[in-house]
């Protein structure tokens, strides 16, 4: 390969330079700590964020490997993770045998029972959904792990969501009063996990009746929602591994 002159060079080399400035730049201005421990509800639309990590969301996520690892020192008690707080508040240091008792503080049958990985937000990065559940084998929650700066974060969700996981990381979810319910994705922003615009959604009366339906945020009649409803069945199945060294293993290698 010929090698150029050297103004020719030169120039290309402070070009060079620059890009990597700004890509730095970029994820120095988009990787704010995560802040808040609930799923939230969308919040309102605010202007598209400028610089690399804008176009890139996966920029300054951990790569493959490096966020396996951290998952699985996490599920083995081998490190912790940062819990995110309420708003404003900062994250607090946590170990996985401490998740059960965010869910079922009294309860002493409650356990980590499974978990999946799968990239939620679809930003090329993926994260860890990890399921507690109590005596009953049911009730509980969900808290999200979600490796990014060299640090692994925690989002904690109650059990009414993250039913049906697909592959996409659409989900079923309920209200605490079961009186909305429906499929929606998340997606990360602020330091919050949000749950974004419903792929459908059913709404019911003080007497429990249907009252109506939206379809990707929209009114609906029953037939659209019918046909939303039969399309996100039919998605894959998200994975899921059981809380023990051998899933472990299968999921997050040894």
């Amino acid at each position: 390969m010929r090698r150029m002159a050297g103004p020719a060079r030169r120039t290309a080399l402070a070009m060079a330079a620059a890009l990597v400035m700004a890509a730095l730049a970029g994820c120095a201005a988009g990787g704010a700590a995560p802040q808040s421990p609930t799923l939230q509800s969308p919040a309102p639309e605010t202007p598209p964020a400028s610089g690399p990590a804008a176009g890139n969301p996966a920029a300054c996520a951990a790569a493959p490997q490096e966020s396996k690892a951290g998952y699985r020192a996490v599920l083995q008690g081998q490190a912790g993770f940062l819990l995110a707080g309420e708003p404003g508040a900062p994250a607090q240091p946590m170990m996985a045998e401490g998740i059960p008792r965010l869910f079922s503080p009294t309860s002493e049958y409650a356990r980590l029972e499974r978990f999946a990985l799968l990239d939620l937000d679809g930003d090329g990065a993926q994260e860890l959904v990890l399921q507690s559940i109590d005596v009953a084998g049911d009730m509980g929650g969900y808290l999200v792990l979600r490796a990014q700066e060299g640090e692994v974060y925690g989002f904690a969700s109650d059990w009414r969501s993250f039913w049906s996981l697909k592959t996409d990381g659409s989900f079923e979810y309920s209200s605490p009063t079961g009186r909305e319910w429906g499929a929606c994705t998340v997606r990360f922003a602020e330091g919050t996990m949000l749950r974004d615009t419903p792929l459908y959604s059913g709404t019911a009366d003080d007497a429990f009746e249907t009252a109506a339906y939206t379809v990707n945020g929209q009114a609906a009649d029953e037939q659209a929602y019918a046909a939303a409803q039969a399309a996100q069945a039919a998605k894959p199945d998200a994975v899921w591994y059981p809380f023990d060294e051998e899933g472990i293993r299968q999921a997050l290698g040894s």
